[in-house]
């Protein structure tokens, strides 16, 4: 019991406010009725009744209104703390994978313990865990600027960002199965930040890469006042239902058993793309059927 009332605080503090208030009204009106009942004139007794009725009326919906208000501010930071929490948890988890295989690799290399036909394979590895940690550190770091930053949108050509993004990514990715469709070459310009844009595609593909298990389609398109970015994979998809937790970090698909990773870079993609005065959305036919992920971006020209 002591452990319920802890979690639900703020419901236990508005229900008590509420039904204090609730009996003051009615104490109000017992009171106020008797005293109209002793007034003799009966004009005073009918503009008594609707002066009183009227204050008490106000007086009852401020205090609603502000016990509502402290009850919403007080669950809005009971949620970030919460967040918080999870944040911690799932950075403290992430961090003991890689920390834990760079040490080994750095004992066993003190320790001249690894054949010299090993040690590249293994020193690759090790770069690896460190791109790890450095990416973790970027996802963390760029979620505290969504919360504290506001985008600042410029007009930019869409072939030109995309074709930016794409280059730099089959520069520095080996190994990725990436189809990228024939960009319209029709001038088209947007309103966009760079960065924001590149991290929202990155965060896309890096996702494709982890659950699409093979390749990953991208392609854009213009539809009237919009600009759509399509992410498409043949991966692990998810039940329609699910859409809206994709987007809330921390929170696991049931579906498809996914219960690694934090989703927070897709919750860091869709508070940039809706910063810029866009949209990130998701889709699948289901379990094992594929996802579809779209940035939807502003037109400059419409």
């Amino acid at each position: 019991m002591r452990a319920w009332v802890s979690r639900n605080a703020e419901t236990v503090v508005l229900a008590g406010a509420l039904a204090v208030i609730a009996t003051l009204v009615v104490w109000w009106a017992v009171f106020t009725n008797r005293l109209i009942h002793d007034t003799t004139d009966p004009a005073r007794a009918e503009r008594l009744t609707f002066m009183i009725r009227g204050e008490s009326g106000v007086f009852a919906f401020a205090l609603v209104a502000c016990m509502l208000a402290l009850f919403a501010i007080a669950r809005r930071a009971r949620n970030q703390r919460q967040r918080m929490e999870r944040l911690l948890q799932f950075t403290s988890h992430e961090l003991k994978t890689p920390i834990a295989g760079v040490r080994a690799l750095l004992q066993s290399l003190s320790l001249g313990s690894i054949p010299d036909d090993s040690r590249a394979e293994l020193l690759g590895e090790g770069v690896r865990e460190c791109d790890r940690l450095e990416h973790l550190a970027e996802t963390i770091l760029a979620y505290q600027r969504t919360v504290t930053r506001q985008r600042q949108r410029e007009r930019l050509r869409a072939d030109v960002l995309l074709d930016e993004v794409m280059s730099h990514r089959k520069r520095t990715t080996q190994g990725e199965q990436l189809e990228v469709a024939p960009l319209p070459k029709d001038g088209l310009s947007v309103w966009a930040d760079r960065d924001a844009f590149r991290v929202i595609l990155e965060n896309l593909l890096d996702n494709a890469r982890k659950y699409g298990n093979g390749a990953t389609r991208v392609s854009a398109k213009s539809e009237g006042t919009k600009w759509r970015v399509e992410v498409r994979d043949g991966g692990q998809g998810f039940e329609p239902h699910e859409v809206d937790a994709l987007f809330d970090p921390f929170t696991p698909r049931k579906s498809t058993g996914v219960t690694h990773g934090s989703g927070l870079g897709l919750s860091i993609s869709r508070q940039l793309a809706r910063q810029m005065g866009g949209d990130l959305v998701a889709a699948s036919d289901g379990p094992g059927k594929g996802s579809t992920f779209t940035l939807v971006l502003s037109a400059a020209d419409a």
